[in-house]
């Protein structure tokens, strides 16, 4: 589950949308849809995420899923490239 969103197995594809300082997560049903073929019918949620400073320079576009020590299943998802770092957080649910 991210934020209020449940996924099912299978295939889906996420992006990230800039308005200035809000950034969010689009979670879709459709993989190949982003970018210049974005459908927003397809969306099955948006998340808020939450963006900080990286301390250096990333040169290359990073995704990351990092488990919460502190949550016995679930963590974050990571998005990071130049000095930008932009997180949401997941739990799995069964």
């Amino acid at each position: 589950m991210v934020s209020a969103i449940v996924l099912v197995r299978g295939t889906a594809a996420e992006d990230g949308r800039d308005r200035g300082d809000r950034w969010t997560l689009v979670v879709s049903k459709e993989p190949s849809g982003f970018h210049t073929r974005y459908n927003p019918g397809a969306d099955l949620g948006r998340v808020p995420l939450a963006k900080s400073i990286t301390d250096g320079i990333i040169e290359q576009l990073t995704f990351l899923i990092r488990n919460d020590p502190s949550k016995s299943e679930g963590g974050e998802i990571v998005m990071a490239w130049e000095s930008t770092l932009v997180t949401a957080r997941f739990s799995v649910v069964q």
